[in-house]
């Protein structure tokens, strides 16, 4: 069977509005609500995917944190998530407040075949520290710009 594990916390009226509702739907067996955690791993290591429904993000380490599991994301397209997905490889992402995009995103992931491995992989080459150095440094030296003038700058 299917269970969803809501990790972390937020607008104490939401989580309670949540609450009620998975119990008038007698979902308690499926839904479990385990509040922030200090340590994600084990509940990252127990999951298929992971999803994140923000409203504003910036650049989320959590998704970044998951893929480095080998896990798939659905995550809301707002910030820099367009920059952590590509469809095919690692995820999907869906409009956020939309119910139905959510649950096809899940459909879709739980029934593809994207490779775990791959999915590392991709937050290695793209968002290690390592690469994100040979970035900037790409970024700097294509420039001609020599680091005594960026000192003075």
């Amino acid at each position: 069977s299917t269970h969803l594990i809501i990790v972390g916390t937020g607008n104490s009226s939401y989580v309670s509005a949540l609450k009620a509702l998975v119990q008038k739907e007698e979902l308690n067996d499926f839904v479990h609500f385990v509040g922030s955690q200090s340590d994600v791993r084990p509940y990252l290591f127990m999951s298929d995917l992971f999803t994140l429904t923000s409203e504003s993000e910036t650049f989320s380490i959590a998704a970044l944190e998951a893929m480095s599991m080998g896990l798939p994301v659905v995550l809301t397209d707002v910030g820099g998530a367009k920059e952590m997905v590509v469809s095919g490889l690692n995820g999907v992402l869906v409009r956020p407040h939309n119910s139905k995009e959510l649950a096809e995103a899940w459909k879709t992931l739980l029934n593809s075949n994207l490779q775990s491995k791959k999915i590392r992989n991709h937050v290695i080459e793209k968002f290690s520290i390592q690469s994100m150095i040979d970035h900037y440094e790409d970024l700097l030296f294509s420039q001609d710009v020599s680091v005594n003038q960026l000192e003075y700058a």
